[in-house]
């Protein structure tokens, strides 16, 4: 599938996801697809900080940070194979994120293989890219 083709469909399944699951976790983070490099290997997603996402603390709930990295990293995978399954998700936090801005995940896939791909996912806040909030090591699996 040429880089054309490959945006147009992340592009429609994240779409999919916001038209047909808003009632899913997925649908309420409302993904955005932004970008896919093939030459970098890497799939950028954004997503706004909506209120309903924060703890007790005012600010963005861990869980839903990691939905974000997860939901990235099988976009990625998703230039691989068809319908990737999470295998393995090790999240580390590294700053708290707040809520109201957007924020951004960039995934490079590290190692792509026939079955099990492996990716990094980078998250920051928009208006401040260079502080990470989270990162992702993860594997996928084709079914």
């Amino acid at each position: 599938m040429d880089n054309t083709e490959m945006t147009e469909k992340l592009r429609s399944i994240a779409e999919s996801v916001n038209s047909g699951l808003k009632d899913s976790v997925l649908g309420m983070i409302e993904p955005r697809f932004v970008s896919y490099d093939p030459e970098e290997g890497s799939v950028t997603m954004e997503f706004p900080a909506l209120e309903w996402e924060k703890n007790r603390y005012g600010i963005m709930q861990g869980g839903i940070v990691a939905t974000m990295l997860d939901f990235s990293g099988v976009f990625a995978a998703t230039t691989c194979f068809d319908n990737p399954v999470t295998v393995s998700l090790q999240v580390s936090y590294l700053r708290a994120c707040k809520i109201g801005g957007t924020m951004v995940c960039r995934v490079l896939i590290t190692k792509p293989g026939r079955s099990v791909v492996h990716t990094f996912a980078r998250l920051w806040e928009k208006s401040a890219p260079d502080k990470l909030i989270a990162t992702a090591n993860t594997v996928y699996h084709a079914p």
